[in-house]
């Protein structure tokens, strides 16, 4: 059973305000300002009264204005407990819409892994619909203590190694919960951070001087050099705790736009800032000790990547632009005449026709079957690149056809988010463009209609063209030109047109985060590069 602790053991007393110390310390909690923060000031500040103006800083007021406080005793689940919490003060507020009454619940799981989720009792909120390998029934002998503050104090909370009492998680200042922004932080027992994915760093341990933040987002934004995402999404860090290597690992399990900044207090701590604009806080905790241990803890739950045949990790020759066969043949001879290895060649979808996926070329590629059984016998694999997204040519592309019939595209919301200049034919599909030189339709992933079709699709594609891989592109999803005049490569001679998302809380919400100031963000939306948040 997890031990409840009736009172918190964290570096800060929750007994009562805090002292003038302690406000110093916790002055490097920044209140983050949606166009950044170059715009702060005193009358900036001034705008949120969750916010406190202090030599120069704008920073979160201290924890017993700002944020929960506990609400009742400690509940026994069973598997873990449960504690109320409510808002200590409705008036102090970041972007309005704050949850009043929360639960914090700890679940435990293997005796390595324990479970913290912060909720709304009352109304459900997104989480993440993905299945988690999550054992039946808790281990015994937990290698982890979760404590809470006790009722009426206000809400910390700290998850500790019991073998030798280091603290992996102890949170500081307010916790923030308001309908579009949370907002959570934590000491950390070393600066030895790593993890993240997907975000462009000089190193793989994170920076914590000077004040680092990155966005975390999927959409087709190019590798960069500044501070920014790339195309992917991977909230999970590692922190490496002592000189004996105890290490562990936390995911926050939540698919929501999200940014973290790591930072030191004004006493040295390295101090860890969570930030999303939706869903709840879900946060998985895997103890290790070893950084090996961690990645099979972590891959236990979230389920490990397939076993990849011994080709695919050989040698690959891949571009844009060999224009035909004969171009990809002529690449292959220039391979064997230089006594460069390869045992790979993909082709991207220049070799398709007009773009369109399961499909190719007729006139450049009309040979391709012959190609690919000429690459087989010389003992090259082949792979092909598809791109999600499919014309809206219901009458003479079957694919989308049977998408369509099959109801596995994504689609508005509601129907009053559907465009007035909505294409015929399109239902109340979400229609956007990328490459082919129609418009586009994105399959929805999440239902299980649709990896049915999918799979029937790569089938019927396999029996025209005997591939052996498939090489997933542009998914996160891309979109080219939403919310601007028209895409980039929007044909010459159309009237202009692109996707633009209504505007409403969740295509433009009051914390787009950084994402909407870094990397090629032309329209300064979270949509930006892929689809409007008003999907469904």
């Amino acid at each position: 059973m997890v031990r409840v602790v009736a009172q918190v053991i964290l570096a800060v007393a929750l007994t009562g305000s805090l002292s003038l110390g302690q406000q110093t310390k916790l002055q490097a909690i920044e209140c983050p300002f949606p166009e950044g923060q170059d715009v702060a000031s005193e009358a900036k500040c001034a705008e949120y009264t969750a916010c406190e103006w202090t030599d120069g800083r704008c920073h979160m007021v201290s924890n017993d204005v700002g944020g929960y406080v506990v609400d009742g005793e400690a509940q026994d689940t069973g598997r873990g407990f449960k504690v109320n919490l409510k808002k200590a003060d409705a008036s102090k507020t970041m972007f309005g819409a704050d949850v009043a009454d929360l639960v914090f619940e700890v679940i435990q799981h293997e005796n390595y892994h324990v479970q913290i989720k912060i909720y709304d009792p009352v109304n459900a909120r997104y989480e993440v619909p993905l299945p988690l390998n999550l054992p039946a029934e808790a281990e015994a002998d937990p290698l982890y203590s979760v404590s809470v503050s006790g009722n009426g104090e206000p809400f910390h909370f700290s998850v500790n190694r019991n073998t030798n009492g280091n603290t992996l998680f102890r949170s500081e200042g307010p916790l923030t919960f308001e309908d579009q922004f949370i907002q959570l932080h934590t000491g950390l027992m070393s600066s030895y951070l790593y993890g993240f994915g997907e975000n462009t760093h000089t190193s793989f341990r994170q920076v914590f001087e000077p004040r680092t933040t990155f966005p975390i987002f999927a959409r087709d934004q190019p590798v960069g050099t500044e501070p920014m995402n790339e195309y992917g999404h991977h909230p999970y860090y590692m922190v490496m705790e002592d000189d004996f290597g105890n290490s562990h690992s936390v995911l926050l399990h939540n698919s929501n736009a999200m940014e973290y900044s790591t930072f030191l207090l004004d006493d040295g701590t390295p101090t860890l800032t969570l930030r999303t604009i939706g869903g709840i806080i879900d946060l998985h905790f895997f103890l290790g000790p070893d950084p090996e241990d961690l990645n099979l803890q972590y891959t236990n739950m979230v389920g490990t990547p397939a076993m990849p045949t011994y080709w695919s990790l050989g040698f690959h020759l891949s571009r844009w632009g060999y224009n035909s066969t004969d171009g990809v043949r002529a690449a292959r001879e220039r391979m064997k005449v230089m006594g460069i290895p390869q045992d790979v060649q993909t082709c991207d979808i220049d070799y398709m026709d007009r773009q369109r996926d399961f499909t190719y070329d007729p006139v450049n590629w009309g040979d391709m079957p012959d190609l690919i059984n000429e690459l087989h016998n010389d003992n090259i694999k082949v792979t092909l690149i598809l791109d999600p997204a499919l014309v809206i040519d219901f009458d003479y592309y079957a694919p989308a056809a049977r998408g369509k019939d099959s109801d596995v595209f994504i689609k508005w919301s509601d129907p009053s988010f559907v465009p007035s200049d909505q294409e015929a034919g399109t239902d109340d599909y979400m229609v956007g463009y990328v490459w082919p030189d129609t418009k586009t339709i994105f399959p929805d992933f999440l239902k299980p209609e649709t990896a049915t079709w999918w799979t029937n699709e790569l089938k019927l594609f396999h029996d025209a063209l005997q591939y052996d891989a498939i090489w997933i592109d542009m998914n996160e999803p891309a979109n080219f030109g939403t919310n601007l005049d028209k895409p980039w490569n929007w044909p010459e001679g159309k009237d202009p047109w692109s996707l633009k998302c209504p505007e409403n809380k969740w295509d433009s919400p009051p914390y787009p985060t950084m994402m909407i100031r870094v990397g090629d963000n032309q329209s300064k939306k979270i949509s930006d590069h892929t689809i409007c948040m008003s999907g469904n």
